[in-house]
């Protein structure tokens, strides 16, 4: 019988919503990954391949951890690494890849695992903008042999923050346990206000998915300024924010244009090559010089949304 602690009670709704075997509960998002790392025993200094279009925090989080970061630019159409750009990184000191699913658009997963496989090397898949969607049947999160989630500011789950390791074997699984009891500072907080909220919004997120994807598609139908480009969605995609592209030349007369309308638009993220040196990422600093962001979580409403996209459809070059 499952204890009624506030830990358990998460931990169970974690094992039953992505159906995996084992997890473990950590400080954040990229503390998980960093003990991802730890528990394959990845040496210091290995090289962990990054897509160059993600938050800058998972490059400098695990540069702090001791581990090389190699960028690998991404596809202009998902905002993902495809393998292609994957093979064009790796050396024979990889030892892991960090699959990102930028957005919430799943990454090129399967190709990713297959190569990872034959060269013998880890995969950890970051689905910390796009839990709650699924892919093929499965939930995001549970694509990859280990995977990590965020409860940090505006993850589909929004506590500010914690994190969870999600793994399907359990020696892994106790040797995580065992790293979280020798460092307090990668250890969940200890609130059962937290633990519990998590926990119902956990239970909560297939209607929130369902009103965030219905979110996406009301945008996805609205926007029609030819300023303005967006991504094809072959599949319901549970976007983390919305994105679209303009013009870097224009971009901050639109942010400036939006601001006298009272609408604050995001532009994540900056391209990590402009942060690492000697890494040459055309399509991710092309995305970071031109994206700008719509929110679309759950709690937005439909006249928020209607409004968002007039913003953008009443923007023109001279504005």
């Amino acid at each position: 019988m499952v204890s009624k602690r506030p830990e358990n009670n998460l931990k169970l709704a974690l094992h039953n919503y992505f159906e995996t075997s084992h997890c473990v509960l950590t400080r954040s998002g990229s503390i998980a990954i960093i003990l991802a790392m730890q528990v394959y025993d990845l040496a210091i200094g290995s090289e962990v391949i990054v897509p160059a279009s993600c938050c800058p925090i998972v490059m400098y989080a695990l540069q702090m951890a001791g581990y090389q970061v190699v960028l690998a630019d991404v596809d202009t159409a998902t905002l993902n690494s495809d393998v292609s750009h994957i093979k064009s990184v790796y050396t024979n000191q990889t030892r892991a890849i960090l699959a990102v699913h930028a957005y919430g658009r799943v990454g090129d997963i399967s190709n990713i695992l297959s190569f990872a496989a034959q060269a013998g090397i880890v995969v950890i898949e970051d689905a910390c903008l796009g839990y709650g969607g699924r892919f093929e049947g499965k939930p995001i999160g549970r694509l990859a042999d280990i995977s990590v989630i965020s409860f940090g500011y505006d993850k589909p789950i929004d506590f500010g923050i914690g994190g969870a390791l999600l793994l399907n074997d359990k020696q892994m699984r106790d040797k995580a346990e065992r790293l979280l009891k020798e460092n307090k500072f990668f250890q969940m907080p200890d609130s059962e206000h937290m633990l519990t909220s998590i926990t119902d919004a956990l239970l909560a997120l297939p209607l929130l998915t369902e009103q965030r994807i219905e979110n996406v598609k009301l945008v996805d139908a609205n926007v029609s300024n030819p300023l303005f480009s967006k991504l094809r969605m072959p599949y319901q995609v549970n976007y983390w924010r919305y994105p679209l592209f303009i013009q870097p030349c224009l971009r901050a007369r639109f942010i400036t244009y939006a601001k006298t309308r009272g609408q604050v638009f995001t532009c994540h993220f900056q391209s990590l090559g402009k942060l690492l040196t000697h890494s040459t990422v055309p399509n991710a600093d092309y995305i970071g010089e031109s994206i700008i962001n719509l929110f679309v979580k759950p709690s937005v409403s439909e006249s928020q949304l209607l409004k968002m996209t007039s913003i953008v459809n009443e923007f023109h070059d001279d504005a």
